[in-house]
């Protein structure tokens, strides 16, 4: 208190309440600029070590497939990737030096005049299946420190205000502990100089020494009220700052999650221009993606191996009113049959041997999005009954826990079995058969479109005659009337 009224000498002719009053005012405000820098300073580095996250990224999961499509002069899938790398957190210009001899050829994206830069350099090397290895150049990686200035601008009033709020709420209630104490101490002193000396005026309850009052009856029931009241309004704040941190929290699980998903599989846009042919049994296949897509309808896509199935899945999602969220792919044969499980729904730390961190189902992750399911034919069956649970009540838990968590997801699978006769068998559950098979769409085989033929030969020479430099106009009749006839 020394401190302060050396530095506001004003406040020594104020009563010693209303100096109190300005000591928590003034402390309060010391408190609340010292946790906010210190919580800015914690944010700051949390961004820097996502940034250089994306770095990592970019080393472990782009560096590969940028040198394979530098190695084949893939131009097409090369400006997919860059551009896929670009909407890394906080990337902003991507360069491609590739080494042709003795020249350098340069592939970039992004803003090359970005301020407030950190920039990475990442050698390009192309394994063969052989093993051998090729150095294709340099990858040069820059990502701009100008959005961490600006989320941390951003959220310094946010705060600063929560800080000063919580600091002065406290400080408040120990001043009226504070308050409370001395008034009782005064009062049991006044009581014993009144014994000792009957008649003599008690003073002693005042705390203002220019203005002395005498003695309320109702006084400490004064300050206890208040006390109470300061508690409750606490408790108060208390409360609606721990739901707004829960839903933050949330809201924070939910878009890392969305995170990771995008960076362990590069996201690809396609629409029906990538679906290449316009032959009768394809339109009508497109013909009834369009007439699905808006709704939220499950679809089941049918066809043999290597007809397009995934290509027909991406068109429905992007064609939807969720295509702005990514398309959660899940391949059901890929996996493990003890892993599926906890891809599908997550799992808690200690869910099984190895499970040290808590894990967000791919589920969870297309929440508002679509979720494709890829071979829906080898789903083991003991996990078909949680499937039907989610297409029926859109609600799931967590391995090795006992929360519900609801979920917005529209469901797209595909498989190339007769699943008819796998319900037939025993193999498939039938309720879950109907529930999948609401809006059926087959993909035709090339075979029965053999006029797509010629289209798809253009698209894909157009391809390879640009990754080899060369320049071919025109197939041979001969040619193309044995592929045409290729069994």
């Amino acid at each position: 208190m020394n401190f302060f009224t050396r530095l506001f000498p004003g406040l020594k002719h104020y009563a010693l309440s209303y100096r109190l009053l300005v000591y928590v005012v003034l402390c309060s405000s010391l408190f609340a600029l010292l946790a906010t820098a210190i919580q800015l300073y914690l944010d700051y580095r949390r961004d820097v070590a996502t940034l250089n996250e994306s770095f990592r990224f970019i080393e472990k999961s782009y560096l590969h497939t940028i040198a394979a499509s530098t190695f084949k002069i893939d131009t097409d899938h090369l400006r997919l990737e860059l551009e896929g790398a670009l909407k890394l957190p906080d990337i902003v210009y991507l360069e491609v030096q590739e080494l042709r001899g003795d020249q350098i050829h340069t592939h970039a994206h992004g803003d090359p005049n970005a301020t407030k830069i950190i920039r990475r350099e990442f050698p390009l090397e192309y394994i063969s299946p052989s093993g051998d290895k090729w150095a294709m150049g340099t990858l040069i990686a820059i990502a701009s420190l100008e959005g961490v200035y600006e989320r941390l601008w951003s959220r310094v009033l946010t705060v600063l205000v929560t800080n000063m709020v919580k600091t002065f709420l406290a400080s408040t209630c120990i001043l009226a502990i504070i308050y409370f104490l001395i008034t009782r101490h005064l009062m049991r002193m006044a009581s014993y100089t009144q014994r000792m000396a009957p008649g003599t005026p008690n003073r002693l309850l005042t705390l203002n020494r220019r203005s002395p009052k005498t003695d309320k009856p109702d006084e400490l029931e004064q300050v206890a009220m208040a006390i109470n009241d300061l508690q409750e309004r606490a408790a108060a704040d208390i409360i609606k700052l721990r739901d707004a941190y829960t839903e933050i929290e949330q809201l924070k699980n939910q878009l890392e999650a969305e995170t990771a998903y995008l960076q362990e599989e590069i996201k690809l846009e396609y629409d029906f221009e990538s679906i290449i042919g316009n032959s009768p049994s394809l339109q009508h296949a497109l013909f009834k993606v369009e007439q699905v897509a808006d709704t939220d309808t499950s679809v089941l896509v049918l066809g043999e191996t290597g007809t397009g199935k995934e290509l027909i899945s991406r068109a429905i999602h992007n064609s939807s009113s969720r295509g702005q969220h990514p398309l959660v792919k899940v391949n059901c044969a890929a996996l493990p049959q003890n892993l599926i499980e906890s891809e599908l729904f997550g799992h808690e730390p200690g869910a099984f041997t190895g499970a040290r961190n808590r894990q967000i189902g791919r589920f969870e992750v297309a929440n508002d999005s679509s979720i494709f399911l890829d071979e829906i034919g080898d789903l083991p069956l003991e996990l078909q009954t949680r499937l039907l649970q989610v297409l029926q009540d859109g609600e799931f838990e967590r391995l090795d826990s006992s929360r519900t968590i609801k979920v917005d997801v529209r469901v797209i699978a595909a498989t190339n079995r007769d699943m008819e006769a796998q319900v037939r068998k025993g193999e498939f559950r039938e309720d879950l058969f109907f529930r999948l098979n609401v809006f059926p769409i087959t993909v035709p085989p090339l075979r029965e479109r053999i006029e797509d033929i010629p289209l798809l030969v253009e698209y894909f020479l157009e391809k390879a005659a640009t990754r080899l430099g060369k320049s071919v106009k025109t197939v041979p009749t001969g040619v193309m009337k044995t592929l045409k006839n290729y069994p």
